[in-house]
């Protein structure tokens, strides 16, 4: 259904006709005041709305940081235990520094190489293969236990025991078997000293005299020293042949004297001196080649590479350890510079932001003039301004910020590096100087002249 407005009521379109307002109503309403017109004003000045939206933004920054301060409390500590391990590791370093235990290596090393110098082709150095610990060790306790079991019979008829016998006590029979054991070690072990320093001296001297059957009687049964003898202090010890002589002597009698005894009970009389003879050159071979396989020259150049050997591996291990260390440091401290660049940066950003905003608004309506002032410079500042001139943005709480910029300083990897750094300038320093050859040993070469002992020297007596 269409309702249809009379054209004479109205023209204005409306469904019903305007009424009048009545006579008093106008005296009765308020007047409406006119807004105040803007007033300009300074550049460095800010209107209550640019404050406000500065507080705001201070407000949003506060927040910022707060949120952060669970991230940078945790790479904090990262970064403190990362740190304490990195100086540990690194003063480790600056401790084997300090022993000159690398040095003292090279020095020992040097020694050998110096006093061997001028050995020739035969090098003092030299022992055979076959007279290697693992040959001489198995042979005495071969010899040993052979002379254990060839006279067990003998000591059980010598405590009068019957075969019937138990085992326990058949088995003290053989305890004698360690008794020679030990008395061939000692044999070879008392023979070797003397007769490797006399080897050293007769083979070395510069000078040899002459030699016949009416020297060798008057030396042996006259003279045995014609002339004095001289020896400097890095010599060879004298060699003092008493003892071991002596003790060989008893130990060859008594094993020859049991052997004796066992050949009683042979059915061939014939063999008991053949058996004797036998069984002393087992045992006189056993101790000759323990005897000869005493070479102390050998030894100090196999102790000296060792020592050398094991004090770069624990120099390597050290480096090795100091540089985790401090790449696990390096990890946290960038760590823990980024997580407070980017809390700096988040908490920054409501207030460069409002600072924008205010510079878009002065450029609308105009009332600080149509040129902006200049960037002030960048700091890590949050509160500060970034126009020059411009008053700050209301005060934000730092301290964190603060404190974790003074930690970064403070924690950061160059220090424990260049510790490191001059650590290991130190090792290779003292390795340097002690392995660097010498002039004595350069004329050693020369010359041909050994040159000193450690163990007693190995110069000849001229």
């Amino acid at each position: 259904m269409t309702e249809t407005i009379r054209s004479d009521e109205s023209g204005n379109g409306r469904r019903y006709p305007s009424t009048p307002c009545p006579a008093g109503l106008a005296s009765t309403l308020p007047l409406l005041q006119v807004a105040a017109r803007p007033e300009k004003y300074e550049k460095g000045e800010l209107s209550y709305a640019e404050s406000a939206r500065l507080t705001r933004a201070a407000i949003a920054a506060d927040a910022v940081i707060t949120a952060a301060r669970g991230g940078i409390r945790q790479g904090f500590r990262r970064l403190v235990t990362a740190w304490h391990s990195g100086e540990t590791a690194v003063r480790q370093v600056e401790d084997f520094a300090a022993g000159h235990r690398l040095g003292e290596a090279g020095r020992s090393r040097r020694r050998v190489l110096d006093r061997h110098a001028g050995d020739g082709p035969e090098d003092r150095r030299a022992r055979p293969r076959w007279l290697s610990w693992w040959m001489v060790w198995p042979l005495i306790l071969v010899s040993a236990a052979y002379d254990t079991a060839f006279f067990a019979s003998t000591f059980q008829t010598a405590l009068d025991m019957p075969p019937d016998a138990p085992w326990w006590h058949k088995a003290i029979s053989y305890i004698p078997g360690f008794g020679i054991a030990m008395a061939l070690i000692l044999a070879g072990s008392w023979l070797a000293i003397p007769l490797l320093r006399h080897r050293s001296r007769a083979e070395r001297r510069t000078m040899r005299g002459r030699l016949n059957w009416r020297v060798v009687l008057s030396r042996t049964f006259l003279r045995w020293r014609p002339t004095p003898d001289s020896r400097r202090p890095d010599d060879l010890p004298w060699p003092s042949w008493p003892l071991p002589v002596g003790f060989l002597l008893v130990l060859l009698g008594v094993l020859g004297m049991w052997a004796w005894f066992r050949g009683d009970g042979l059915i061939d009389g014939r063999l008991q001196g053949p058996l004797v003879a036998l069984l002393v050159l087992l045992t006189v071979s056993a101790i000759a080649f323990k005897a000869s396989a005493h070479n102390p020259f050998m030894d100090r150049d196999v102790e000296s590479r060792a020592e050398l050997t094991g004090s770069r591996d624990e120099m390597t291990r050290l480096e090795t350890a100091a540089r985790h260390e401090l790449g696990e440091l390096t990890a946290a401290w960038q760590d823990f510079h980024s997580a407070v660049e980017d809390a700096a940066a988040e908490s920054r950003r409501p207030i460069i932001e409002a600072w924008a905003e205010i510079a878009d608004e002065r450029g609308r309506h105009g009332l600080t003039g149509a040129v902006a002032p200049h960037f002030a410079p960048a700091d890590n500042d949050v509160s500060g301004v970034v126009f020059e001139g411009l008053l700050p943005a209301p005060a934000v709480r730092t301290l964190v910020l603060g404190d974790a910029a003074e930690s970064v300083d403070r924690y950061q990897p160059a220090a424990l590096e260049e510790r490191l750094t001059a650590a290991l300038r130190e090792l290779t320093a003292q390795l340097t100087r002690t392995m660097t050859p010498t002039a004595s040993s350069a004329h050693q070469v020369i010359t041909g002249r050994p040159g000193v002992d450690e163990s007693g020297g190995s110069r000849p007596v001229e």
